[in-house]
């Protein structure tokens, strides 16, 4: 049973919180020592064990039912709300605050303190290293296991992400319109790397792989890295800045690695990489990449639409990015199966035949795939608000040339340039 010393007395049990404030103040980089020692200190005769692993959610636990935890009087442990949306409940969470946790017959502690943008530390304190230990690994175990697969860094911290996560779960590469070789280069160079981890061990190869792909936008790659997660069910980062206004990219590009380091075997997305990389943390990224720390069960998988952007030393060094798999705009055999798959999801009057959808595909010399898809709904549209006055196929006629003029101004809108620390 888990007793606090006579020495504690309900004085110095409200001093917690001032402890806390105290630390909280102190100069950032000395937050996490002083709140060691202090906690040490104020529970002395305790066994403490501290951590900042992800994986430990005490939260996720209870709400499992795997224990049951309470706020202690002790401490003011604020209670934030969290509304998603309709379908799902009102969830709690405290950042701050001390809980009083039953798991099964052991009674113990937990102490969590956030400070910064996203840093958290951790405490367990119980009367015996190993009851700290044994509720350390469970509580781990079950996040590790039930976490949603998608976890997001910007702005300095990590967040689960899954609403995305559920958007994206039933994506599939067959759903794609690839050639031939692009499918079987993604097959290779992506999807089997995960079950291959037997071969890389035999040859004695350092079991890690980076992919780059390339090629203007809308023609896929977003949608192969969605495949990707979805069907490898595996942890996945994904990376939508490395600088916030407390860090700089430098401690950004740090922290993903070691968490994707942590998490491994694991994906690590970065998209867009000309925009999240600039000259002053391209060393800190080359670093991570092919420095000291083995990235073993790592997948990075990096998307960029301006090759040309990207450094030599990124694109050129194989143990940086294994392989760059270029993605074309469709030919027109492409052009016509993607057409024909969009034809499949509508009604038989709004499906046009086989030899009109040949001759689409002719009229779209140049579209990506993303601009066909834009075809069919604003074709859909049109069609829908007068189906008698003309067929389907006419209005995707009729859309052609507009597009192609949307195209052509597009691609004259300079892209935006990548901030800097």
């Amino acid at each position: 049973m888990f007793l606090l010393p006579a020495l504690l007395g309900t004085f110095m049990m409200r001093n917690l919180t001032q402890i806390i404030n105290s630390c909280l103040s102190s100069y950032p980089a000395l937050v996490p020592y002083k709140l060691s020692q202090e906690i040490h200190d104020y529970f002395s005769g305790f066994y403490i064990l501290e951590t900042e692993d992800f994986d430990f959610d005490l939260h996720d636990f209870v709400s499992a039912t795997k224990a049951f935890a309470s706020p202690s009087d002790d401490v003011h442990s604020p209670l934030l709300a969290n509304w998603f949306n309709s379908d799902l409940p009102v969830t709690f969470s405290a950042p701050t605050g001390l809980f009083d946790v039953h798991w099964g017959e052991h009674k113990l502690r937990v102490l969590m303190v956030s400070y910064g943008d996203c840093d958290k530390r951790q405490f367990i304190i119980t009367d015996s290293a190993k009851l700290a230990h044994d509720f350390f690994e469970e509580v781990c175990r079950h996040g590790y296991a039930s976490r949603a697969a998608l976890l997001v860094y910007a702005n300095g911290g990590f967040a689960n992400d899954e609403r995305m996560y559920e958007q994206i779960r039933k994506a599939s590469l067959d759903d794609l319109t690839l050639s031939d070789e692009l499918r079987q280069d993604i097959q290779e160079n992506i999807f089997d790397f995960f079950s291959a981890e037997e071969v890389y061990n035999r040859y004695r190869l350092p079991w890690k792989r980076g992919v780059l792909l390339t090629g203007p936008p809308g023609n896929g790659k977003t949608q192969t890295i969605k495949a990707v997660m979805a069907q490898s069910k595996l942890p996945c980062i994904s990376v939508r800045n490395f600088n916030s206004g407390q860090k700089t990219s430098a401690i950004g590009i740090s922290e993903v690695f070691r968490r994707a380091r942590q998490m491994a075997p694991c994906m690590l997305v970065m998209e867009d990489l000309d925009s999240l990389i600039d000259r002053n943390a391209l060393s800190y990224l080359l670093n991570e990449l092919d420095g000291f720390a083995e990235n073993r069960g790592v997948l990075i998988l990096a998307t960029t639409n301006h090759p040309e952007k990207l450094d030599p030393a990124l694109t050129e060094r194989p143990s940086r990015f294994d392989r760059k798999i270029r993605f074309e705009l469709p030919g027109p055999d492409e052009r016509c199966a993607y057409l024909r798959s969009r034809a499949e999801l509508h009604p038989p009057e709004m499906r046009p035949d086989e030899l009109e959808l040949m001759d689409l595909a002719l009229q779209t010399e140049g579209f990506t795939f993303a601009y066909l898809k834009e075809l069919d709904l604003s074709a859909t549209m049109k069609f829908s608000r007068n189906p008698e006055a003309s067929s389907f196929s006419k209005c995707l006629r009729d859309l052609i040339k507009p597009l192609k003029a949307q195209m052509k101004s597009d691609q004259k809108i300079p892209a935006p340039v990548p901030e800097r620390d």
